[in-house]
């Protein structure tokens, strides 16, 4: 997989306060990547420095192999979408307007504008005919945001920020919206940088997570191998505090149709933890599940999955 982004020794100082400590970190081309962490990790600061929003104080950022500091500021915004949590349409333009202003900028075609915003509405299941006129004054917060990930990906950037876009919305548009960035990432084959304080969140989400503690990078892994193998006891701690409930609930659907083994039987009774029911998993083993109909196999990707969208 090919880096699209490099962090080499990167800090961020603000008067006396380190926001970001020496921060290495890789990117590659198409990966849903996670920052996640508590208020004050350096993560929000972490995206900002991305698309310039924020300036290093030290070390250099790497996009496509050139240094971000080198590069023109339009062209890297051009190529960078941006979505926020507050969601910040142009209150005095319709949907469309919203949505084709990027791509105006770049002097687009009307005719091409014009099907990019159709197509961008399609894509996050809003109707076009229905859609496109309506201002934002007229629509959902879930529609809102929805509309202002369109105007984000109407330009086809490469590369898409998401700072917490979802953190204000309730639990139904949450994962509705979770779902919707998944299948725009499969089919558009984009690089996502998303931020979260949710482990739900980036469980479900993240290709890869990078879990950050007071401006420092604590881990780096697949959902599977933070589950199994945490680095420290506060990523074990963030993990495990993330969804106790929801172990609960995966066991008892599973004990439903059966007892959950792993290689072999497995107590019903026994008590477990999301780190001994998942270790085996991150390990790439199956749990698998005896009911009246057969054997069935769960990978961790599934298991993870449910633990995620059930907590919304």
């Amino acid at each position: 997989m090919a880096k699209v982004l490099r962090f080499e020794h990167v800090v961020k100082q603000f008067a006396e306060t380190t926001a970001v400590k020496d921060l290495n970190l890789e990117i590659g081309e198409g990966e849903l990547f996670v920052l996640v962490g508590a208020s004050g990790s350096g993560k929000t600061t972490t995206l900002k420095m991305i698309n310039r929003l924020i300036e290093p104080t030290d070390g250099n950022i790497y996009f496509n192999g050139k240094r971000l500091i080198d590069t023109d500021l339009r062209d890297l915004r051009w190529h960078i979408g941006y979505v926020l949590q507050q969601i910040a349409l142009f209150p005095n333009m319709t949907v469309a307007q919203n949505i084709a202003l990027i791509p105006q900028m770049k002097h687009w075609e009307k005719g091409k504008i014009c099907q990019a915003v159709d197509e961008m509405l399609t894509a996050v299941d809003l109707p076009p005919a229905q859609y496109r006129d309506r201002m934002p004054a007229e629509l959902s917060g879930g529609e809102q945001q929805r509309v202002g990930i369109c105007r984000a990906l109407a330009s086809r950037p490469p590369m898409v920020l998401m700072d917490e876009p979802f953190s204000a919305l309730d639990p139904i548009s949450r994962t509705s919206l979770q779902d919707m960035v998944l299948r725009l990432h499969r089919k558009m084959k984009l690089t996502i940088v998303f931020v979260t304080h949710d482990m739900n969140e980036a469980m479900k989400l993240g290709d890869r997570i990078a879990v950050m503690r007071r401006g420092e990078l604590q881990q780096v892994a697949t959902p599977e191998e933070i589950a199994a193998n945490p680095a420290s006891d506060f990523v074990s701690d963030f993990f495990a505090s993330a969804a106790p409930v929801l172990l609960d609930t995966l066991l008892l659907e599973l004990r439903r149709f059966g007892s959950p083994s792993v290689n072999e039987p497995v107590d019903a009774q026994e008590e477990a933890t999301l780190r001994t029911v998942l270790r085996p998993l991150g390990e790439g083993k199956s749990v698998t599940v005896a009911c009246h109909e057969g054997n069935f196999k769960l990978d961790a990707r599934q298991v993870l999955a449910f633990l995620a969208s059930a907590a919304n």
